[in-house]
């Protein structure tokens, strides 16, 4: 592939010297370097190149683990058989509903429900091309390490409240547990307990197919809902004409639709979404109650996942921009009430969890930091443990922090893919040329919160590979 590559790459060279020999008198046009115009056509030829890249390397499959050291995903080339022809059945269905939808955007009931059915039908093709139907999205998850929480689920008797009063001692040194808060095996015990209602004299193994089964046939559904709530925090950004686009283009993400059953896609990119909702509001509002609530909120959030933290950065840049772009219409008293009124909530939370729950959010975030940590910047990297690194989180330099964000961004971007990517990073440049000439819409100061926080979480160093699970909470923002 690198010969390759590197072919391409002279042959471009070679091109853009021609071009510039050859038109060089009309490049001296005052109005030929129209940047809306260079910068667009920069944005569709960067779309192209990278798609045909990322094609090529798929195509050639080359391991990418070996070129990139840190990279989590591998390629698999499966023989072309007559059940594959689901996928085209599956295009055309595709471009006959959202052509209907955006010939008719004012149907927002009519269109979110086929944009939900839409979204379930694509997750469930790859089981029907499989011939194994719900079968192979369950056996997506079972095959995983991260059925040990719904081996836990099935196995455990317990109390509820139990699983976060005893977390440490019970779950708290097991590999994938260990790296979560209680949120998690709470769940996954709770949904047990509902689905397998009816039958309580199952075996262990009874309990766990039918768990699992359960989970292939609605978690697919529950991971597309939030659609919903992504409709809902566009609408208020843009017309109602261009507010139904990113819940289409959510439907199509590669890694929503390939990575299915684990919580990752089925509830975070809500959690977060509810998350910027609520933020979004209180800065609209400036209401000190909806505050209060947002704490609460991000607490409760946090309680599920670690991957809920940046809502409270994106709520500190959120209100901050937001007075900054109109200070002086503004009291400097109003932000200020605000983030006073949301610690609040975050520590009454905290306080109560404490007391009634005996749940340290700090040691339990100290722990699975550490563990997180340590694998990504030291296993993963083929190094080795010590003693020392038994109780004592790794602390990456500034070059690994790089190197991370790079990977990271990587295999996100693959996982999104790159055209939508490089839309992503192409706004994010003209959100912030807007509010450095303060001239930011509302559009500006939600899309500017939302590029400051992911910088932040890039240069915190929390993680470095499977990007493309991991960060699918903030798939719905790109």
């Amino acid at each position: 592939l690198m010969p390759l590559l590197v072919w391409a790459t002279l042959v471009v060279i070679q091109l853009q010297l021609t071009l510039y020999f050859v038109f060089q008198e009309r490049y001296k046009e005052e109005m030929f370097w129209n940047w809306p115009v260079v910068s667009k056509t920069i944005l569709v030829l960067g779309m192209v190149l990278l798609s045909l890249i990322h094609w090529s390397v798929l195509a050639v499959g080359v391991r990418l683990e070996k070129l990139l050291p840190g990279w989590y995903w591998e390629v698999y080339m499966r023989p072309l058989n007559a059940r594959q022809l689901v996928f085209p059945a599956m295009l055309g269905l595709s471009l006959i509903l959202v052509t209907y939808i955006l010939f008719k955007p004012r149907c927002t009931g009519l269109n979110l429900a086929l944009i939900v059915g839409l979204g379930y039908l694509l997750q469930i093709s790859f089981g029907l091309a499989e011939g194994q139907g719900y079968e192979y999205i369950r056996r997506k998850y079972t095959d995983s390490y991260h059925r040990t929480y719904a081996n836990i689920a099935a196995a455990d008797f317990i109390n509820p409240l139990t699983v976060v009063r005893e977390y440490e001692q019970r779950y708290g040194q097991q590999m994938f547990p260990s790296t979560k808060p209680p949120g998690v095996v709470l769940f996954y015990i709770l949904l047990e307990d509902v689905v397998n209602t009816g039958s309580p004299e199952q075996t262990v193994e009874g309990r766990y197919l039918t768990l699992t089964r359960f989970m292939a046939i609605v978690f697919p559904l529950v991971a597309i809902l939030v659609v919903v709530t992504i409709y809902s925090f566009t609408r208020q950004l843009v017309e109602p004409e261009q507010a139904i686009a990113p819940a289409i283009l959510f439907i199509f993400i590669p890694s929503i639709l390939l990575i299915p059953m684990f919580l990752d896609q089925v509830l975070y990119p809500l959690l977060f979404m509810w998350g910027v909702l609520l933020s979004w509001r209180v800065m609209k509002r400036r209401s000190l109650l909806l505050a209060f609530a947002a704490g609460i909120y991000i607490y409760i959030a946090v309680f599920f996942t670690f991957a809920m933290v940046p809502l409270l950065p994106f709520f500190a840049l959120l209100v901050g921009l937001d007075y900054l772009m109109n200070y002086k219409n503004r009291r400097i008293a109003q932000p200020v009430s605000l983030f006073i009124v949301l610690g609040m909530g975050i520590l009454i939370t905290l306080i109560s969890f404490r007391v009634f729950l005996n749940y340290d959010i700090l040691l339990r975030y100290e722990i699975a930091n550490r563990v997180v940590r340590n694998f990504d910047f030291v296993l993963r990297m083929g190094g080795t443990m010590t003693d020392v690194l038994a109780t004592t989180a790794v602390r990456p330099g500034v070059g690994q922090i790089l190197r991370a964000a790079l990977l990271n961004n990587l295999e996100f971007a693959a996982s999104v893919g790159f055209p939508v990517f490089l839309l992503f990073l192409w706004r994010a440049i003209a959100t912030v040329a807007r509010l450095v000439r303060r001239r930011a819409t509302e559009l500006d100061l939600a899309l500017g919160a939302l590029l400051l926080t992911f910088l932040a979480l890039n240069a915190y160093g929390q993680m470095q590979g499977e990007a493309a699970r991991l960060w699918m909470f903030w798939v719905p923002m790109v």
